[in-house]
Formats: structure tokens, C-alpha cells, sequence
């Protein structure tokens, strides 16, 4: 079973059937190598604390443009927050 949770921002589920799928500016800031090495410079406090609990397991996607997967290939999208 494939389970998309579409919008999820920091909010994700660890289970290995759910693909979690963002495109927040923290999210594109976190998977960009170079980027991620500016980040302790430009944030502080709660803004640099919150960057860095970002779980690994988000895939950063633009879902204005698409969804990543082919027609048929999930069984559940859940999104709670996106429109």
C-alpha cells in the first residue's frame, strides 16, 4: 500500500508506506547542499531550532506543477491542509 500525505509541511509519518510530500522554503533550504551550509548564519533561535527538526523523510516536490507518480500507483492520499 502507497499513502501520500500531500502538503504535510514538519507534520510527517514515519511509516515506510507513506510518502511525504512539501514544497515550504524550509524544505527547499534543507535538501539544497550549499544552501543548507547559509541557514546557521541567516536564522536564529526558534526560526534555526525549528530548521533544524526537520525529518529527513519529505520529499520536496511542487504539487501546483504535478504529483510525482504515475496514474494507478497509489492507494490513499491524505491532505489535510492543501488545497
Amino acid at each position: 500500500m502507497k499513502i501520500l500525505n500531500l502538503g504535510c509541511g514538519t507534520k510527517v509519518s514515519s511509516r515506510p508506506e507513506v510518502v511525504n510530500i512539501d514544497w515550504s522554503m524550509y524544505l527547499r533550504l534543507k535538501k539544497n547542499s550549499v544552501l543548507r551550509l547559509i541557514v546557521p548564519l541567516l536564522l536564529r533561535g526558534e526560526r534555526l531550532d525549528h530548521f533544524n527538526a526537520i525529518p529527513d523523510n519529505i520529499l520536496v516536490h511542487n504539487l501546483g506543477r504535478s504529483i510525482p507518480f504515475e496514474a494507478d500507483s497509489i492507494d490513499v492520499v491524505y491532505q489535510p491542509h492543501f488545497l
